[in-house]
């Protein structure tokens, strides 16, 4: 997966994750829902675990939003090289030197 496909993860799981907040709900909540464990909603959140688009389709519906609304598809909603940089931040290809010099350009 490229930085861009990442940072696209990362984004979506942030949006789920506040989503989820704003409608008070536990992550164990949703992750029964629909059938999932939590550590698996956990790592959507953080764009590490990227389940089957349908899965996505059902978050929005248990969020009450439309699938859409999970996307960054206008300029309120739009990716940046911020989100590029967390993206690559939260990857294991870097290492310590490496992660602290992005956290100093983030």
């Amino acid at each position: 997966m490229n930085n861009d496909e990442k940072a696209f993860y990362v984004w979506i799981g942030r949006r789920i994750a506040e989503l989820r907040k704003n409608r008070k709900l536990k992550q164990y909540e949703l992750a029964n829902e629909l059938g999932m464990n939590r550590v698996s909603i956990l790592n959507i959140e953080k764009g590490k675990q990227t389940p089957p688009l349908y899965t996505y389709y059902k978050i929005a519906k248990i969020l009450g939003v439309s699938y859409q609304e999970l996307l960054p598809l206008n300029s309120e909603h739009t990716l940046n090289n911020n989100d590029i940089m967390k993206a690559q931040l939260d990857s294991e290809d870097l290492n310590y030197k490496d992660k602290e010099i992005f956290k100093n350009l983030i």
